[in-house]
């Protein structure tokens, strides 16, 4: 059997607002390079800053420090291709998937998360992603993963594998399949 690597993380609130070029939620974007925030194709207006993923060169060799930041329109439902847009950007390179037909602008702020107070007030929030020691993961042939039968829902979707289970970065995927 072969070893995976991976990082377990946890989401935490950050009593602060963040301007380093790492792993985050909410707040505004650190970009790397020239901005280019996506605009939503039924409003035209700028799509919603989800966060921000950090490509660590420990996990993704390959990686050049590129930075992944991620939006949504936010009146868009359900989830569908034109409603979500990534920007890749590295110190010598940009990528950008979604529908051909979104535009972009070199704004460097926007709309971003929020959550509603008791008095239905938009409070903005970030959350930092801590990472914890990369630790191997033992192989697991694909088809002795997971499949809807070793869910117990009841039970808040415990796995009979946990070994693969969690919030991980790397590793192996955990596959959900129908028998």
């Amino acid at each position: 059997m072969t070893n995976a690597l991976k990082t377990t993380f946890q989401i935490v609130e950050s009593p602060t607002e963040i301007w380093e070029p790492i792993t985050k939620f909410g707040g505004q974007p650190v970009w790397i390079a020239d901005p280019r925030w996506p605009l939503g194709l039924e409003t035209g207006e700028q799509m919603m800053f989800l966060g921000q993923i950090y490509l660590n060169q420990e996990l993704f060799p390959e990686s050049d420090r590129a930075i992944a930041y991620l939006f949504f329109a936010g009146e868009s439902k359900p989830l569908y291709n034109e409603a979500t847009a990534i920007v890749i950007q590295s110190e010598e390179s940009v990528y950008t998937n979604g529908a051909p037909e979104i535009e972009f602008v070199s704004e460097a702020t926007g709309s971003t998360l929020y959550e509603w107070d008791e008095d239905r007030q938009a409070i903005y929030k970030e959350y930092r992603v801590v990472l914890n020691p990369i630790e191997n993961e033992d192989s697991v042939p694909l088809e002795e993963r997971y499949a809807m039968n070793d869910l117990d829902c009841d039970r808040g979707f415990e796995f009979a594998r946990q070994e693969l289970a969690g919030n991980k970065i790397g590793g192996q995927p955990l596959y959900i399949e129908d028998e």
